[in-house]
């Protein structure tokens, strides 16, 4: 009986062993447990004329149906750009196009020079037919440069032709309110001069014979005129709030000074007289470097794909315990496009020749499906860009991750490769 339990047991214990060393010894599994997937690259280029023009008329917002629908989206990258055409600095919609002043005009004896003279100081002096105004002192002229981009000396040419201009229309309303029987068929009032100084980068503007006031610091209306898209009231900004601040401006108004000289000259070495003036002269100079480049950079926001962070600008509390306005988004755009002088120097443009991208969008997990895009293209303080209609395109490259069945290659590469 002892004999039989031992012979049982045995047994047993070799089949234990058996398949113990079945189970764990196995080194052939007949199907391996790896996954093997492939990334694929894909390019996808999009012209802003590709948009729908009566849904999207703007080109700095638009949104487009994909060729196909792209699955399985692991990467978004943006790897070319051409921005070739001029980008205005000055634009209504950027409100930076209108300035304001006022005018003391001189003591004039009527005889004592031309009849247009005589007209002009008449209303200048006695501006009570216009606006309520009260001697001519009251009264506000309006000037507005035209938009486009601008060389410092185009700049100057056009804020001289202005300033003039400003208070020839001003006579030439008054003239017409008035009952003169002789209305002047010709105004030219020329006492306004600019200069550009090249070697301090900052702007002078005179006036050889009335003394002025430069409103710098009111607010001007830009509700008169269609916007082309809904851009944010610049006024409260700290940088580009308006036109002064890229003439070298801060934001308050500035009383003109008398030169006593009734000379100002430029120049270190020889210097060389500008402007002179019999009688008076008056002038301000700008504080700071005249600024009419503009934003060197746009930012590329993709709808629900952005990834990178910005800080938001403007701030004047980050330090304060309480009432801080630091403020910070996260996944605010998806690439920075920086824009570079173009060939004519006639304003900034981007191409991939002399650009530098490094962006990508990575996504975990991937995006299923992909079939429409929506872009937005902006400055880092949130105004649209204004294209101006006209067109440009880019290239964005779409990493697709697809499973496959691994196949090992043996591949002989023959010499003459």
């Amino acid at each position: 009986m002892a004999q039989e339990h031992k012979s049982t047991a045995n047994n047993s214990a070799k089949f234990s062993s058996s398949q113990l060393n079945f189970n764990l010894n196995n080194a052939h599994q007949l199907i391996p447990r790896e996954q093997t997937f492939v990334l694929d690259r894909k390019l996808l280029t999009i012209h802003s004329e590709d948009r729908d023009l009566v849904q999207w008329p703007n080109a700095n917002q638009f949104e487009i149906q994909l060729p196909t629908t792209y699955t399985s989206v692991s990467t978004l990258q943006l790897v070319e750009c051409n921005i070739t055409t001029t980008n205005y600095t000055f634009s209504r919609e950027y409100q930076n196009t209108k300035f304001s002043f006022k005018l003391f005009p001189s003591e004039h004896v009527t005889g004592s020079g031309s009849a247009m003279d005589d007209t002009i100081y008449y209303f200048l002096n006695n501006g009570d037919t216009v606006e309520g105004g009260d001697g001519g002192i009251s009264n506000t002229f309006y000037a507005e440069i035209s938009e486009g981009y601008y060389t410092p000396q185009q700049l100057v040419n056009e804020l001289e032709y202005k300033l003039n201009r400003s208070v020839e229309a001003f006579i030439i309303k008054a003239d017409a309110v008035d009952d003169n029987p002789n209305r002047l068929s010709n105004v030219t009032y020329s006492h306004f001069r600019v200069h550009y100084d090249g070697v301090t980068q900052r702007l002078l503007i005179a006036n050889n014979r009335d003394n002025f006031r430069l409103l710098f610091g009111v607010a001007q209306d830009y509700t008169g005129y269609v916007k082309k898209c809904d851009q944010p009231i610049v006024w409260g900004q700290s940088s580009r709030w308006g036109l002064p601040f890229f003439l070298g401006f801060s934001r308050q108004n500035y009383d003109a000074v008398e030169e006593p000289s009734k000379e100002i000259h430029f120049g270190s070495n020889r210097p060389s007289l500008w402007l002179s003036a019999p009688q008076h002269l008056y002038y301000v100079q700008s504080p700071f470097i005249l600024d009419i480049y503009g934003d060197t950079a746009i930012y590329m926001e993709i709808e629900k794909m952005n990834s990178c962070d910005e800080v938001e600008p403007y701030r004047s509390s980050t330090n304060k315990g309480r009432g801080n306005d630091f403020n910070g988004t996260v996944n605010s755009y998806f690439a920075k496009i920086p824009l570079n002088s173009n060939a004519t120097g006639t304003g900034f443009a981007a191409s991939n020749s002399y650009m530098y991208l490094y962006n990508m969008a990575q996504f975990n997990p991937v995006i299923d499906k992909l079939r429409r895009l929506k872009f937005t293209m902006r400055y880092h303080d949130g105004r649209l860009v204004d294209f101006r209609d006209t067109n440009f395109n880019f290239t964005i490259s779409l990493g697709q991750i697809h499973d496959e069945i691994a196949r090992n290659y043996i591949l002989r590469v023959p010499n003459k490769f």
